[in-house]
């Protein structure tokens, strides 16, 4: 049932409450809105990985980054215990371009 509502009786800020509403509550909005949520937590996940490789490596070189997103792709559970306990070589064996994830 479509919302009939007459706009010009409306006040303004009676206006922007409505349209407040529909764009909090749309479909579309929501599913944007949670994209953009998980997009933050992958970006923020990326800057933890890089941040320990870092610490523990002094820098991160190509062979290194090359790393990065395969690591991502394993829950945080799994990743984070590997990255703080294989060497520089064992995690480039493990996840480096030749290789598939393990866990």
């Amino acid at each position: 049932m479509p919302l009939n509502i007459k706009w010009g009786k409306l006040s303004p800020q009676s206006i922007l409450l409505a349209r407040e509403f529909i764009m909090k509550f749309s479909p579309a909005y929501l599913q944007q809105r949670e994209e953009a949520l998980q997009e933050g937590i992958q970006q923020e996940r990326k800057q933890w990985v890089k941040e320990i490789l870092k610490f523990r490596f002094g820098s991160i070189d190509e062979e290194l980054a090359s790393i990065i997103e395969v690591l991502l792709q394993l829950p945080r559970e799994e990743f984070m215990p590997l990255l703080l306990t294989l060497s520089r070589e064992e995690l480039l064996q493990r996840f480096g371009p030749s290789e598939k994830p393990r866990s």
